[in-house]
């Protein structure tokens, strides 16, 4: 991450080389995702919201290994592959904020902006299926797939 920037020859003097959550280890993308505590933390909480057992890995490959046997059926597979993408964006952006702006968000608040970018992003692809099928294009919006958009939705009123 930082050490990328580092050896291509970008200054980043006043930025520590280490994990921005537990300031232990030194910032590699293998441990700010997967083996730091506070986000291992983050991750089993985001499982447990599929009701997904959450099992420790160590890098990318285990991850999406983890990811994709999920015992998700059908299209909620399609929505349960979106929180995660989304759960792994919000964990980038907010290592930019904390790295980049001084700014810590708490596990909860790193929990709730996950969330809303899963839910917004499946909006978004919802809304496209709906133009898609008006314009005389497949049908990809099944009852099964909206009932499931309505419990994403309904994770405001969730705790974590």
């Amino acid at each position: 991450m930082k050490d990328f920037l580092i050896k291509r020859g970008v200054k980043i003097q006043d930025i520590l080389n280490v994990c921005p959550w537990c300031n232990r280890e030194q910032e590699r993308a293998d441990h700010v995702f997967f083996n730091c505590n506070f986000i291992a933390g983050f991750s089993k909480r985001i499982f447990n919201w599929w009701d997904v057992g959450w099992k420790v890995v160590s890098n990318f490959e285990e991850f999406y290994s983890l990811c994709f046997k999920a015992k998700i059926l059908g299209s909620c597979k399609s929505l349960w592959l979106i929180a995660i993408v989304a759960s792994c964006w919000s964990i980038w952006l907010a290592r930019n904020e904390m790295v980049f702006e001084n700014k810590v968000l708490s596990m909860d608040t790193l929990i709730f902006h996950s969330k809303m970018t899963a839910l917004l992003w499946v909006r978004a692809a919802v809304e496209e299926c709906r133009i898609q099928e008006r314009l005389g294009g497949f049908v990809c919006i099944s009852a099964v797939f909206l009932n499931r958009l309505q419990q994403v939705g309904a994770f405001l009123h969730m705790d974590g």
